[in-house]
């Protein structure tokens, strides 16, 4: 990600310089007679907005330069005043991704360079020329000053590598100079900017990242599949085994503590994840882990973790005993005044989530369930809506072992009612005795604003696009009688 090739580099200074130095197209019309652009000498833009052609050279530059600033992240000083002041700009975890920004800025001005000199007359002065013959210059003074540099500065095992990757980019440089100072005279030149562009990105890419190995072999245990769905419960797995594809839960539609494997998880789970202590204890426990996929032969924890399944080359499956269920009755709780002491309250030695839950909000409870039927089933389980049947002697919480997040609603019987937080990362709604059905769904009101502003920007596109066709041709003359 961020590498555009040496000739983009080459031809987006070509853009640059063209729009820069003002200078009308001239090109060939049907006659072979060299006319001007259409907008004409008059009007030729330049980096007061647009280009002859009404390319927006300036904001392709502005675009390449915000994209290099955002991508060196805390190395400026320009990232962190719209880290601090932006709304919403503190989400961005990996500021290096924002190089794109510079990619597709770099890539346009490329196309207008490339563009500007398949038409530019012969006997045209431009800046193409200058940009060539310093590219040529730039190459030589890269091998000049870079070899010496290759052989010294680098581990000796990687000097050959160094040596090599001054040499290549010294000669595209070259080349891709070479060829747009010639494309003044040939034509054709600057058409071979275009294979020497693919061999410099197709052959730089080719053994980027490339993995010898099949990369389905990890998803590909029909077996261990096959014995974890015969289980008919709502359960997590933990897949700890190398040979077991973090990805492999996705796929099967299976539940996984890890989630899809994703940088950007949600912070008080991956906090709440890599705190939970040994497999098999309370933490852990609450997070519904029922099996633990394990390498062959090598148990992933103490006697409450059974193997249950151990007829794969290189997997084995252990049951945790003291898994809890995805949905919890809870009688008795713990206000705490904010997140910190929620999560001192979790890890507290006497903690036991299947007696207490933690709330940051919410009514104090301490109710005696010892007589009454409790019963909790879920009705529908789906990614954004949770539907569960309930029946409780007493008021208590039902605590659903799935992320918190705002945006989440859910009803009691119809009626709307409050999605708390529990345990520090968990959803929790207060029940009152007797037979419930609860739903949850997760529609934010975000969503709605984002809809209706999708919506009318659509429309106003419609009428625009609409309105424009009609003026066309209201002003179309009539044609000439014959």
């Amino acid at each position: 990600m961020g590498y555009v090739g040496v000739a983009t580099l080459v031809l987006a200074a070509v853009g640059v310089g063209i729009a820069a130095s003002r200078q009308p197209l001239a090109v060939r019309g049907s006659k072979g007679a060299e006319v001007l652009g259409s907008r004409g000498a008059g009007e030729q833009g330049g980096w007061g907005g647009r280009s002859s052609e009404g390319f927006p050279a300036g904001f392709f530059v502005v675009l390449v330069v915000l994209g290099f600033l955002l991508a060196m992240g805390r190395y400026t000083p320009f990232y962190g005043l719209l880290y601090r002041y932006v709304p919403a700009f503190d989400q961005v975890r990996v500021p290096a991704r924002l190089i794109l920004l510079a990619d597709l800025g770099l890539a346009a001005l490329a196309a207008y360079g490339l563009d500007r000199l398949l038409r530019l007359r012969k006997s045209q002065k431009t800046s193409e020329v200058w940009v060539g013959l310093g590219a040529l210059i730039a190459g030589g003074i890269l091998l000049a000053v870079g070899l010496p540099q290759a052989r010294t500065v680098p581990p000796p095992d990687r000097v050959p590598q160094a040596m090599a990757s001054v040499i290549i980019a010294a000669v595209l440089l070259g080349l891709s100079g070479l060829l747009v100072w010639l494309a003044r005279w040939h034509r054709g030149a600057a058409w071979l900017l275009l294979p020497l562009l693919a061999a410099d990105l197709i052959g730089l890419g080719a053994t980027l990242e490339a993995e010898p190995n099949d990369p389905t072999l990890g998803f590909r245990h029909e077996d261990v599949v096959a014995f974890l769905r015969r289980d008919p419960n709502l359960f997590r797995i933990e897949g700890t085994a190398g040979a077991w594809q973090p990805d492999a839960a996705l796929v099967h539609g299976l539940y996984d503590i890890g989630g899809v494997y994703n940088p950007l998880g949600l912070a008080p789970y991956q906090a709440y994840r890599w705190a939970v202590g040994e497999r098999g204890a309370p933490l852990y426990n609450l997070l519904g882990v029922k099996y633990v996929l394990a390498d062959k032969g090598r148990p992933p924890g103490d006697e409450r973790l059974v193997p249950v399944y151990t007829a794969n080359r290189e997997i084995d499956v252990y049951l945790n005993t003291a898994a809890l269920p995805r949905a919890l009755l809870v009688y008795r709780s713990q206000v705490v005044p904010d997140h910190t002491a929620a999560w001192q309250a979790i890890h507290a030695p006497e903690f036991d989530p299947t007696q207490t839950v933690i709330l940051e909000q919410g009514e104090p409870l301490a109710a005696d369930p010892a007589h009454g039927e409790r019963h909790i089933a879920f009705v529908r389980y789906g990614l954004n809506e949770v539907e569960l049947a309930v029946r409780t002697p007493v008021s208590a919480y039902l605590v659903l072992s799935d992320v918190y997040y705002p945006g989440w609603r859910a009803e009691v019987d119809g009626v709307p009612t409050e999605v708390l937080r529990a345990d520090y990362v968990f959803r929790a709604v207060l029940l009152p005795p007797g037979e419930h059905t609860v739903r949850m769904e997760f529609a934010p009101w975000i969503w709605r604003v984002g809809l209706a502003v999708s919506a009318v920007t659509w429309a106003g596109l419609g009428i625009w696009g609409g309105a424009a066709l009609w003026r066309k041709r209201a002003i179309s003359p009539a044609p000439a009688a014959r």
